[in-house]
């Protein structure tokens, strides 16, 4: 499948490599279980794989270029001094990107499907840089939230988000994007969730659209019970 980022900016080494050809090498990686872009210096070497994907692969320096276009220094402009925690607005990239997986999942779906459960939790995802935070835990790093159909087994939206937001941090934003995000086909509606989504404003917004949910609570486990 081929797919064209129409939104992203161009990047200043193209390096004989059209967008949609980055990134799929880069979800090829993920898939292949690597966990930095050096790894694509393996696939790189399976010659069948990229007689398959009909490209070679790109170096680790031209995907590294290709992911800075997703950054935008300008949404954090707006960031109010007195808050440690905080998310920021999504870049252009960012946006574009989001459309192309809708796309995907679209086409992933199957048409019959015609009920999504959304299962919605935050992962901690640990990381070094230096301007990674520290979570609950003591560990270091990143924790976006992520919104699965379960029936089809597919990742229909995320929402980056430091390590320190706490996951109770405003999920009504992501979980509207996730059902936003569901084919047109879809008319029965689920959502599951832990206490993270024990937020007022989502629980009323479930209600009113009438969107079936679970919220699984932490039972007390103190001396006292």
């Amino acid at each position: 499948m081929r797919w064209q980022l129409a939104s992203c900016r161009s990047p200043r080494r193209q390096r004989g490599f059209a967008p949609e050809h980055k990134l799929e090498a880069i979800v090829t990686l993920i898939a292949a279980g690597g966990d930095r872009l050096e790894d694509v210096q393996v696939l790189a070497e399976d010659k069948g794989l990229e007689k398959l994907l009909g490209v070679p692969f790109a170096s680790p320096d031209a995907l590294l270029d290709f992911l800075g276009q997703f950054h935008d220094p300008k949404c954090w402009e707006d960031r109010p001094v007195e808050k440690k925690a905080w998310v920021a607005p999504e870049s252009e990239g960012l946006r574009a990107l989001e459309a192309v997986n809708r796309v995907v999942v679209a086409r992933g779906a199957e048409h019959s499907a015609t009920r999504a459960t959304i299962d919605h939790d935050g992962t901690i995802i640990e990381a070094h840089k230096r301007d990674a935070q520290v979570a609950y835990g003591g560990t270091r790093g990143f924790q976006p939230w992520v919104a699965v159909w379960a029936e089809q087994q597919l990742v229909v939206s995320d929402e980056f988000r430091d390590g320190n937001v706490a996951g109770g941090e405003d999920p009504l934003s992501s979980v509207k994007r996730a059902f936003a995000n569901l084919p047109p086909w879809v008319v029965e509606r689920r959502f599951r969730a832990d206490s993270a989504a024990y937020y007022t404003a989502l629980l009323k917004y479930l209600v009113r659209e009438k969107i079936g949910f679970v919220i699984c609570l932490s039972a007390d486990r103190s001396a006292r019970t």
